[in-house]
């Protein structure tokens, strides 16, 4: 396995070809029955998610564009943390390089752009089926907070969160939380009925 280099995405890769890239990890997702909010999305789309944030880019050493993310700071007011977070979203690695380190670079440079921010707590959220994304987050520290409905018939979000030098909230409260939150929605939102993100 060659040298993964992680960079902000310079001008010489276009938003078509992350948003391209995306797009065929989404298939992969899709076709291991993993339901996605967003199948596709354009460039523009893309673009326009992201806008204010960093967006970070993955390659191989011989500049092939291997995997993806943005960092969006915006202010939050959860239960678990109220004020400036990292919103860190258009998570992607290309089937062919999943498992060989590259969304673990991601996530490090990740961690080193939010500590230089100043900014404690980082979150994500993803469908409640995709267990292999699941996976790799609590595997990398991030915690449980919430569930909530999703943005179509049939689906539900789950959202996590990870807090960079100061002491998050206790294991066994984002547990709780989380399942009462599971709970409420299940009760409210019934599968088939139409959900609002």
């Amino acid at each position: 396995m060659s040298e993964i280099i992680v960079r902000e995405r310079p001008d010489d890769i276009s938003w078509e070809e992350l948003a391209d890239l995306q797009h065929k990890v989404h298939e992969r997702n899709i076709e291991a029955g993993v339901r996605m909010k967003i199948a596709y999305c354009t460039a523009e789309e893309l673009r326009n998610d992201v806008s204010g944030g960093i967006t970070l880019v993955a390659q191989d050493t011989s500049g092939l564009l291997i995997g993806m993310r943005s960092i969006c700071f915006r202010e939050v007011s959860r239960w678990w943390h109220h004020g400036s977070a990292a919103y860190l979203c258009g998570m992607a690695v290309v089937p062919e390089y999943q498992h060989c380190g590259v969304y673990k670079a991601l996530g490090k440079r990740t961690d080193e752009i939010i500590t230089k921010n100043g900014i404690k707590v980082a979150y994500l959220n993803t469908h409640v089926d995709n267990k292999r994304a699941r996976d790799v987050f609590e595997k990398n520290g991030f915690r449980l907070v919430r569930f909530s409905p999703g943005g179509g018939p049939g689906y539900y979000s789950v959202e996590y969160a990870k807090w960079h030098g100061c002491r998050g909230k206790n294991r066994y409260l984002c547990k709780l939380m989380f399942l009462a939150s599971e709970l409420i929605v299940r009760i409210i939102f019934k599968p088939g009925r139409v959900r609002r993100f």
